[in-house]
């Protein structure tokens, strides 16, 4: 079986480390990047290089015989009718389309015009029980799965240790813009650091407010606060051993892949109830999901979890491994690709 992947340029998309984690698992594959370049460069130049990968893609089809066109996507206003098109293109060329959803705006689901190249795949894959009830309620009437992210094998095969807590050392792991929650982390943080002075915050990701950050911190005084821009590889796995707890107060989520790692590295996990996390997170048992976005429920979520981290770092470590394996993740994919999985 041979099959055909799309994936995003960027490598800071966590979109890409998710197919990355799976490829080795997969067999026969061909991957045909979309979507920006770079990071700064226009919606227009962008839309305009996305008409060559089309004819990429259709050219990719012609010359070999793929079993299954795998889109990975999300739901958003633009995304909707770019993978759109690839799903169509790839109907006309009577392929097994499927996709692989990874987030979504709720706003953009109602609209069932824009949806209408989504509902033309074979199967869809989704991250959460809330988007598989949402697309059930307009209108998909095929089948809908719903996988966990896997994490890097990398992370995965770390050995578990007890980590010394004379340093309490706080997470952030996501991009630096208002939606992921990083305002509402750092609050939080400067007020569980006024209660427990050995904690120390580290800030890992690029994004919009990396300056604004800086700023803040020197403003409101908040110490110990390390931001340390956008980390990969062994850096990244180095820094996930040596924390202790995640915040991730996140305003919108498919499966966070940091929330996911933070685990399968034994950090406690402070963040919200949105999208797949839900689905699975025992609260107490692994950390706590706080519907407010006051940072103060967040600082509480922090202090509690620092009273639990012995026996909620090794559950997680447990968990993580037991359900987030990138071979298991890719066993379940080739069989709802194959059709034995319900």
């Amino acid at each position: 079986m041979k099959i055909l992947i799309t994936a995003p340029f960027l490598k800071t998309r966590g979109v890409l480390h998710c197919i990355e984690a799976l490829l080795p698992y997969l067999g026969d594959t061909d991957i045909i990047n979309r979507g920006k370049q770079r990071s700064e460069e226009s919606l227009i130049k962008t839309g305009l290089k996305q008409i060559w990968i089309y004819l990429k893609f259709i050219i990719k089809i012609i010359k070999n015989d793929y079993d299954t066109v795998l889109i990975n996507t999300s739901i958003g206003y633009y995304t909707v009718v770019r993978d759109g098109i690839f799903v169509i293109i790839a109907k006309l060329f009577r392929k097994k389309t499927i996709l692989y959803v990874h987030g979504y705006r709720k706003t953009v689901v109602d609209h069932k015009l824009l949806m209408a190249g989504y509902f033309l795949s074979d199967k869809i894959i989704v991250l959460a029980e809330e988007l598989k009830e949402k697309l059930k309620l307009v209108g998909y009437k095929k089948d809908i799965y719903i996988m966990y992210n896997p994490v890097d094998i990398s992370i995965i095969e770390t050995e578990y240790r007890e980590k010394p807590t004379d340093v309490i050392n706080l997470l952030y792991l996501a991009r630096l813009e208002k939606e992921k929650g990083i305002i509402i982390a750092l609050e939080a943080y400067k007020i569980a650091k006024e209660k427990d002075q050995n904690i120390v915050f580290n800030i890992a990701g690029d994004g919009t407010h990396f300056e604004k950050l800086k700023l803040l911190s020197l403003a409101k005084n908040i110490k110990d606060v390390n931001i340390l821009g956008f980390i990969v590889g062994q850096d990244k796995i180095n820094l996930l051993n040596k924390s202790h707890i995640l915040i991730a107060p996140t305003y919108r989520e498919g499966l966070s892949i940091a929330i996911l790692e933070a685990m399968t590295a034994g950090l406690a996990v402070v963040s919200r109830p949105v999208g797949g996390i839900k689905d699975f997170f025992q609260n107490g048992k692994m950390g706590y999901l706080i519907e407010s976005t006051e940072p103060k429920e967040f600082s509480d979520g922090i202090l509690n979890s620092i009273n639990d981290l012995s026996t909620v770092s090794k559950y997680n470590y447990n968990f993580a491994g037991d359900n987030f394996h990138p071979g298991k993740i890719a066993g379940r994919l080739m069989e709802i690709i194959n059709g034995y999985q319900k």
